[in-house]
């Protein structure tokens, strides 16, 4: 159980550092993928977190959103992941099973009308080729990656 959490601890490290702003820039199910944070696998629900300093990615499961912010709280730091409207139901559910751990902040999120919105950003704030967020089945949406 050490050996777990310390590696959590040490990716939270890597990932994120003092007054960073971490936001979801994506939710999408793909079986069989395997958790950034724990390297548990197979997880299902797959949600990209960006730092917004280094627009660094790191992929987890629905779990992991909740222990990521567990691990920035024992640091002494208040943090909530930010996601877009459009994922409020990720939001919604992820704050039923932890309160407090997601916000719906679209102040995040740039508009392709804003003059700085890059050919990066487009890509990494679309879905998957294939997947369209509003054809999730919110009402399926499982929490792997369990407590270790």
């Amino acid at each position: 159980m050490d050996g777990y959490w310390n590696k959590v601890k040490e990716k939270v490290k890597e990932f994120w550092h003092s007054n960073d702003q971490i936001v979801c820039i994506n939710v999408f199910k793909s079986d069989g993928q395997t958790c950034q944070l724990c390297g548990y696998h197979p997880i299902s629900w797959n949600h990209v977190l960006q730092n917004r300093r280094t627009l660094k990615t790191l992929t987890v499961g629905s779990i992991c959103v909740y222990k990521f912010t567990k691990v920035v709280k024992e640091l002494g730091h208040d943090l909530k992941i930010g996601y877009p409207s459009r994922l409020s139901p990720a939001v919604e559910l992820l704050n039923k099973k932890y309160p407090g751990t997601a916000i719906v902040d679209s102040y995040f999120y740039k508009k392709e009308s804003e003059p700085d919105y890059t050919e990066r950003e487009k890509e990494l704030y679309s879905a998957p080729e294939g997947l369209n967020p509003d054809e999730i089945d919110w009402d399926s949406f499982d929490y792997e990656c369990g407590d270790r």
